[in-house]
């Protein structure tokens, strides 16, 4: 009876809280099948949409030209989570699908809570705490970037939230392989998941891992060869995603995001009594784990803890902002305080009877389900920080009640194209977009994105879904995932010239302000095709540059179209050779910071190039030596290929696709330069030319140790069937 009444106890918690946060996420809005709008899951989306036109594309090398000027879509960003949600689509829809990826797992955090707990044979009531304590992290409001909440994982960051769940049940499988020898194959998926979904909470659960490693050593050590096998196999599965994104890191942009150093505002957000008492609950959990031979709530504080120090001791430079460790600091101090009320309540309760005793602990997480239930989304929440996070109104939340920083992102974001307030304006978009594919043909599309003041669209993505919408044959210059090329600074900075005002600032920022007449010229140097205006006054001012004229009309919205463009052009100048040479790590920097001194764009700079050529050592005055004309004709593109035909040889020409390993020359040239701001500079030998891309011997070699990790895998299964 006693042990029935436990586990009823413990569903109750984790379907309670489990329904708490579906509850605040508008789960009426789910099955809308609507695109989500808005924040950077607009570009999510995109991925999601490309693994399910090509699989491959997930593999080392894959490449998409659906962004900037092409760029490796799964090269920064791990494609778990994506590939999840292509799985989900096929028994839906891929916006129902989408939408449902992105609350999967904050829905099933308290779960994955409860089973780590559960798996690390932990007593029930401390993981159906465990479980309630994750309610409290995920409607933490400090950061709406960072993720893991339900604020931050809406604006964009489910792969965060995907890494954390996977992660807690890691923890709990890799604490019973270590005691037991069990779950060899399970824990080596649950590890790699964790891996391939994102890395900073990858990171935190190979931590994690180590940790257990060094805590639990005299248990497992008689049975290392499993362990070993074990962590080979999931360390091998990781290195299909980690060893490219390590290998290339220097092309990708490093963003110097700011440090944030209030350090007690954000380690301790809920003033001093409230992290008091959590701090206090959390020493508790750890003491008794200590005591009762606990391991994964020790190897938990010390991960926590850790996260806490890390937060304030690293630095800038790593393309990163150390807020993006808030999360590991928030969910492992609530769950070691979860655990906390159950070491207190031991303490606390006292009855003759043994049964009644038990009962009374377990109706511990019961109360504090009520309480959290009673305190979620409300200006009571005594979690709550002083301030909202940036971009997210008031709104209403549980109740009726009114949330600040809380309720509209919630309300709203799963309401779609189709349904939103602003559901015309977001239709004319879409029909702008499909007409143009439709009638004028396909190429880049860059956005004026207004006086930055009065967005006409609250947030203006939609644009970043062309390549859905049009089945792959517009592409935008900007996309969510602006941390996988160096090709993003001067795409924000074309932004910035086409648009009325200041745009979206990415650090370091690349706005030159307002110039439409600087901003076309960057449009033909970029392979940029189109421009999307809205209202008279920026159709009224694309009128008067020559080169554009307008198109197709849908609403208010147009699309003008410079004619002309090509993405193999003729420079007016010889290229200039950067001399002495910058390495790749600090080419973003040098041409961004080159771009914005002057009218620079006349003069493309390159790494290495024909002795001919003249050189400088920015930031030196440009040397503009002009180039003798050379006609490109029958230009062709794939999306990994560029074809093109010249009347002259042995004359620089540039492709304007954005550099990373893998381009080649097939045929008709020797060598492909690096230019700026992130372009191909190639000089033909033949008349006809053809570069292309594949994958390099860092992606295949990727790939080999995938494979070898699938056969440790198999090996696992086998000798474990055998071990039964």
């Amino acid at each position: 009876m006693r042990e029935r009444a436990g586990r009823m106890i413990e569903v109750l918690c984790v379907v309670g809280a489990a329904l708490l946060v579906l509850a605040a996420v508008n789960p009426a809005t789910l099955f809308v099948n609507a695109l989500p709008v808005g924040t950077d899951l607009t570009g999510h989306v995109v991925g999601m949409w490309l693994i399910r036109e090509n699989p491959g594309v997930m593999l080392p090398g894959g490449w998409t030209d659906t962004a900037f000027m092409g760029f490796p879509i799964f090269t920064f960003y791990p494609w778990l989570p994506s590939l999840l949600g292509v799985l989900i689509s096929a028994v839906t829809t891929l916006p129902v699908a989408a939408k449902l990826v992105t609350v999967l797992p904050l829905v099933l955090l308290p779960a994955a809570a409860w089973a780590g707990a559960r798996l690390a044979s932990l007593p029930r009531g401390v993981a159906a705490l465990m479980a309630v304590a994750t309610v409290p992290f995920m409607f933490d409001v400090t950061c709406s970037r960072c993720g893991g909440s339900v604020v931050s994982t809406l604006n964009g960051e489910y792969s965060y939230a995907w890494g954390l769940a996977f992660g807690l049940v890691a923890l709990g499988l890799t604490t019973r392989l270590l005691a037991t020898g069990a779950g060899a194959v399970a824990t080596a998926l649950v590890v790699s998941a964790a891996g391939l979904s994102h890395p900073i909470p990858g990171l935190w659960t190979a931590g994690g891992v180590i940790v257990l490693l060094g805590l639990m050593r005299h248990l497992w050590l008689p049975r290392w060869r499993r362990v070993a096998v074990t962590g080979a196999s999931a360390l091998l599965l990781c290195l299909v995603w980690w060893l490219p994104f390590l290998a290339y890191r220097d092309w990708m942009p490093n963003l110097n995001w700011a440090k944030q150093t209030d350090y007690v505002s954000w380690l301790l957000p809920l003033g001093i009594i409230g992290s008091a008492l959590v701090l206090a609950l959390a020493v508790a959990a750890a003491v008794d784990a200590r005591t009762r031979s606990w391991w994964a709530p020790q190897g938990l504080a010390i991960v926590t803890v850790s996260s806490g120090v890390l937060f304030v001791v690293l630095g800038g430079g790593l393309g990163q902002y150390n807020d993006r460790l808030y999360p590991l600091w928030a969910l492992g101090l609530w769950l070691m305080a979860g655990a906390g009320v159950w070491s207190l309540a031991r303490r606390l309760v006292a009855a003759p009877r043994p049964g009644r005793a038990t009962i009374a602990r377990g109706l511990i997480p019961l109360a504090l389900l009520l309480v959290v239930a009673l305190s979620v989304g409300t200006r009571w929440g005594w979690w709550g920080v002083s301030s909202p996070p940036q971009g997210v109104a008031d709104g209403v939340g549980l109740g009726g009640v009114s949330v600040t920083g809380f309720g509209a992102a919630t309300r709203d974001w799963g309401r779609g194209a189709l349904v939103r307030d602003d559901a015309a304006e977001l239709s004319d978009v879409a029909d702008v977009l499909i007409n143009t594919a439709s009638t004028s043909g396909c190429g880049r599309v860059v956005m004026n994105r207004g006086d930055g003041q009065s967005p006409v669209l609250g947030e203006p993505n939609l644009h970043w879904l062309a390549p859905v919408l049009t089945n792959g044959c517009l592409t935008s210059t900007m996309t969510a995932q602006i941390h996988a090329s160096d090709s993003v600074a001067a795409m924000v900075g074309l932004e910035s010239l086409v648009s009325d005002g200041a745009v979206r600032g990415v650090p370091p920022e690349a706005d030159f302000g307002p110039n439409l007449a600087v901003g076309v010229q960057w449009m033909r140097q970029l392979g940029v095709r189109y421009l999307l205006l809205h209202g008279r006054d920026q159709v009224d001012a694309a009128a008067s540059v020559p080169g554009l004229k307008p198109g197709a009309v849908a609403g208010s919205w147009v699309m003008a179209e410079l004619e002309g463009v090509s993405l193999v052009t003729a420079p007016a100048n010889l290229p200039l050779v950067v001399d002495p040479p910058v390495p790749n790590s600090r080419w973003e920097e040098l041409t961004r910071t080159f771009a914005q001194t002057d009218d620079n764009e006349k003069v493309t700079l390159v790494q290495d190039g024909a002795t001919t050529w003249p050189r400088t050592s920015p930031p030196a005055v440009p040397q503009e030596v002009p180039a003798k004309a050379v006609a490109v004709s029958q230009v062709r593109a794939t999306g990994d290929s560029v074809s093109f035909r010249v009347d002259t040889v042995d004359l620089p020409v540039v492709v304007a696709v954005s550099d990373f390993p893998g381009w080649t020359v097939a045929s008709g040239a020797a060598d492909l330069y690096r230019g700026s701001p992130n372009v191909l500079v190639v000089v033909p030998h033949t008349n006809e030319v053809t570069i292309s891309r594949s994958r390099t011997v860092v992606d295949w070699l990727a790939i080999v140790l995938g494979a070898l990790g699938l056969v440790l895998l198999v090996v696992l299964g086998v000798k474990g069937r055998g071990r039964r």
